[in-house]
């Protein structure tokens, strides 16, 4: 698919997410935002019917369950960080990719990752940050800089970058809200209907 092509499918989207967002104000909030480093994150939020160690149990889940991730291999451990290599395949543009990513986390509150080296991008940053909601529910921010060292307009990054949040929020949405529904047979008889 050539260029132009491209990017008018990418502008198609941002504008439909865009839309979409205003009509569903509660369920998916996407913006960008300029960080000290100058790189500008795409950042997501969404308010997931759970609290925070489920959200976060979820989190962890889906980090593991990404579609893209051929391996994740651990190099080093600390009390609330780590540095591992992962392996990505069928991102947009390059294809695949090997980095080695620091991560650190403030256990229930967030987690910060960073690429330290990588075969195919120049930068790789966000952040996953969870914040208390009313009765017992999450709040949950998902941010993402990704530079590939192609020159790729900022709308096409967005729209790319944006998609992605949104699918990895409404899967930790989906995992942490089901996680919630009592099974019938962890009731005790006089709750149960059958």
């Amino acid at each position: 698919m050539k260029l132009p092509a491209l990017i008018a499918i990418f502008a198609v989207s941002a504008s439909a997410i865009s839309a979409a967002q205003a009509e569903s104000p509660s369920e998916f909030k996407w913006w960008t935002e300029k960080q000290p480093n100058g790189h500008r994150w795409v950042k997501a939020k969404m308010l997931i019917q759970a609290p925070s160690e489920v959200v976060w149990q979820a989190i962890h889940n889906e980090q593991g369950a990404d579609q893209d991730l051929v391996y994740r291999k651990v190099l080093s451990r600390g009390v609330n960080d780590v540095v591992s290599e992962q392996k990505l395949h069928h991102l947009p543009i390059i294809g695949t990719a090997v980095s080695t990513m620091h991560t650190t986390e403030v256990p229930l509150k967030r987690i910060d990752y960073e690429m330290v080296k990588s075969d195919r991008f120049k930068a790789l940053e966000g952040s996953w940050v969870l914040t208390p909601g009313p009765n017992k529910s999450t709040y949950l921010e998902l941010s993402s800089y990704c530079d590939i060292g192609i020159p790729v307009p900022r709308p096409i990054r967005d729209g790319i970058t944006v998609k992605k949040l949104e699918k990895r929020l409404a899967n930790v949405k989906k995992n942490s809200e089901y996680a919630q529904v009592p099974i019938a047979a962890d009731k005790p008889q006089s709750e149960r209907m059958d």
